[in-house]
């Protein structure tokens, strides 16, 4: 597995140095600056990767750009979707030039991702990020105010939340608005209550899953031959998570999403951002069999949740091994650690909610050591 790792920018409290000493050689970002949807340039996308690479003598390099999701317009197959699809294909040629190869993208409306809790409390008394249905569902029905709300959770989920929404004090609903506005890795960006409701109600009103499943297979059908002539590979990220949020449609969040996809868009370039995390949520869907089933058209990976990690790496190592007897040039499939927890040190120090150094320090040690096991021992993966 080629590691990599998430990194936001300069104002990152985790700096390059620090990456390159916890021995990645991989990293995963996005020009921040710029505004969602529009193009970048050779030069910008130059500048990046150059000043990622400086000093480092070419052990660490830009290798996959995520987030850059199919833009608002196009998935509502809105009047501008062919001026944003022109947009992001001169950035994918912009990307091609300064050597990126992956490019994660979503169609998960607005939010990008959604949790509920940026630093939970755990057992041990470190912090992670958290997404807590219950808790979804005061937003939604209570907060958001969303006529369908209680009808879409169910009336057991309806009572919990009730419930729960009487012993929150005022501090706590700011929190959670805070939160739910979130949407990206980035605590720059934030949606107001009045902007998530807005989207919510208005902006996405009449976009189901189907419309929005064919927005992006629209967008797919003229992006993947310009990837596939350039050497990219696009790779969607699921939904994260894998439920409906505030009557915003979902597109793909199960197995079956991939494969229809897939039989949509026969093209190499596309493929599956593996996230274990997400694409393990639902109890019919098991991740080792997702390797198995996608394996070849799995472009990244993103390696977290409660799933049985050792045997999808396990599998995941038999992939890449198939690649490189095909003489693929891409046999290696690049991934990183997804929502390291706080501890030791940072617990005081603050750190990006999900991405903590000393956190994801600790996990990429554990994923290497399970990685070093079977490429000494290759014999033992199928067992």
């Amino acid at each position: 597995m080629e590691q990599t790792w998430r990194w936001f920018g300069p104002d990152d409290k985790v700096s390059l140095a620090d990456i390159r000493q916890a021995g990645a050689a991989g990293i995963v970002t996005v020009l921040h600056p710029l505004s969602p949807g529009a193009p970048w340039t050779e030069s910008e996308t130059a500048y990046g990767q150059a000043r990622i690479a400086e000093g480092f003598d070419g052990a660490i390099r830009w290798q996959v750009v995520e987030s850059l999701p199919v833009p608002e317009e196009t998935e509502r197959l809105g009047p501008s979707m062919a001026a944003d699809i022109a947009a992001y294909q001169a950035t994918q040629e912009a990307l091609a030039a300064a050597g990126l190869q992956v490019i994660c993208s979503n169609v998960m409306p607005a939010l990008v991702w959604a949790h509920t809790d940026l630093c939970a409390p755990l057992d041990h008394g470190g912090r992670a990020m958290r997404f807590d249905l219950t808790r979804l569902v005061v937003f939604d029905d209570h907060i958001l105010g969303r006529a369908e709300a209680s009808e879409s959770c169910g009336e057991d989920e309806a009572a919990v939340a009730d419930c729960a929404v009487r012993g929150m004090n005022d501090a706590e609903i700011e929190e959670l608005v805070h939160t739910a506005g979130t949407g990206l890795p980035s605590l720059a960006k934030r949606r107001t209550l009045e902007g998530l409701r807005l989207l919510a109600l208005v902006t996405y009103g009449g976009v189901d899953a189907a419309r929005l499943r064919q927005a992006h297979v629209d967008f797919l059908s003229e992006a993947a031959p310009l990837a596939e002539e350039l050497g990219l590979r696009l790779c969607c990220h699921p939904d994260d998570p894998p439920v409906a949020l505030s009557g915003l449609p979902r597109a793909m969040s199960r197995a079956e999403d991939y494969a229809r996809l897939r039989d949509a868009v026969d093209n190499p370039a596309v493929g599956t951002t593996l996230c274990t995390g997400s694409l393990g949520a639902p109890a019919d869907d098991n991740p080792v069999e997702i390797v198995r089933r996608f394996g070849s058209r799995i472009h990244f990976a993103h390696l977290d949740g409660q799933t049985e990690m050792v045997a999808v790496i396990a599998v995941k190592l038999e992939e890449e091994t198939l690649h490189r007897t095909e003489g693929r040039k891409d046999a290696g499939i690049p991934g990183r650690l997804d929502h390291g927890r706080e501890i030791l040190s940072e617990l005081t120090a603050g750190a990006q909610p999900g991405y903590p150094a000393v956190g994801h320090l600790n996990g990429l040690a554990e994923l290497r050591g399970v990685t070093a096991a079977f490429q000494a021992h290759p014999q033992r993966r199928a067992a």
